[in-house]
């Protein structure tokens, strides 16, 4: 009797054991994904939070009259953006970048100028290329911007 009531306990406590130890690596695992998650969103930076730098430093003339657009992805350093007449490359320096497209004359028909910018994701660095044609991928895109 004494030996089947040990028993009972001695399971008892190993299931209580298996829990807590269950319940300390699911704790671990969740903290661990969201650490990951924080630290690519840090480096990352979405391009809406980065309007308004991208308004400050690339549109001093302000946005209003325009549309802006971002890649939903960013774009890797070396790799190319097609407009319907032109190849326009993402700086190689530029480990990941994301590109924005502005349009400075909504509902002008094409010809009419335009800017492709790529912004590096760790710097913040950026290039301004001025064109008259829109990327071929622009359905593609985001819009960010948009007020007339």
């Amino acid at each position: 009797m004494k030996k089947t009531e040990n028993e009972r306990k001695l399971k008892q406590a190993n299931i209580q054991g298996c829990a807590c130890f269950c319940s300390c690596l699911l704790c671990s695992i969740m903290l661990w994904s969201t650490m990951a998650g924080c630290a690519n969103a840090a480096v990352d930076h979405d391009p809406e939070s980065l309007l308004g730098l991208l308004i400050e430093r690339a549109l001093p003339e302000g946005p209003e009259g325009r549309i802006v657009y971002a890649s939903k992805e960013p774009v890797t350093g070396g790799s190319v953006v097609n407009s319907w007449k032109s190849t326009y490359s993402v700086p190689d320096e530029y480990g990941r970048a994301w590109f924005f497209f502005i349009d400075d004359a909504p509902g002008a028909n094409w010809e009419h100028p335009c800017r492709y910018i790529f912004m590096d994701i760790s710097t913040k660095d950026f290039i301004v290329i001025n064109s008259a044609t829109p990327p071929k991928e622009i359905t593609k895109m985001r819009v960010l911007y948009q007020k007339q």
